[in-house]
């Protein structure tokens, strides 16, 4: 990711200016929240801005304009979080802000940097948050499709056009034709 943001912000850097779309505060944010304050294995990323700024030595405004440019370009977002206060009858909402929670969508990054990481990542693997989410999603399914007619299967699985409809009409004969399954099969002992 921070490779893709370098390259991206050396591509769209224009003749004579200091810095690319991203700049180089930008990149520095984007390095510290990926070393140092992003916690791969639970997935929670939510430095408060002045930890951030304290890391980095630079002024809390810079580093605001910097995240803004984060994901002005799609290489950052956020969500800003409250918690309930114990202010009890007091006017207005009776909640405070906490510190933000940042992500990562690869699907919001520009094309050029998209292209880029992919060149990079190639075929790498999934996360292992993402295999267990697929192996889940699997079960879930065999599950559901283990309870459910050979015409309902057919229909899930190839849907409502021609195709699901002739498997649709095999799946309905096997089920009639399971149904009794006496002298189908000679010597299963029913």
């Amino acid at each position: 990711m921070l490779q893709a943001a370098e390259f991206y912000d050396r591509k769209h850097k224009q003749a004579g200016r200091w810095n690319g779309p991203i700049g180089a505060i930008g990149i520095e944010v984007l390095k510290v929240l990926l070393n140092r304050f992003a916690d791969w294995k639970t997935g929670r990323l939510d430095p408060a801005i002045d930890t951030i700024c304290d890391k980095l030595r630079r002024s809390r405004a810079a580093v605001v304009r910097a995240l803004a440019r984060l994901k002005a370009h799609g290489f950052l977002d956020w969500v800003r979080r409250t918690e309930p206060t114990d202010n009890a009858g007091a006017a207005g909402p009776q909640v405070r802000q906490i510190t933000n929670a940042y992500g990562f969508d690869i699907s919001r990054l520009p094309k050029a940097a998209a292209a880029w990481m992919r060149k990079v990542l190639g075929n790498a693997p999934p996360p292992d948050c993402e295999a267990a989410r697929r192996e889940a999603h699997l079960a879930e399914t065999e599950a559901m499709l283990a309870g459910v007619s050979a015409e309902q299967q057919a229909r899930f699985i190839a849907g409502d056009d021609a195709l699901g409809d002739a498997l649709a009409a095999m799946g309905r004969a096997l089920d009639t034709s399971a149904s009794s399954r006496k002298g189908q099969n000679p010597g299963d002992g029913e």
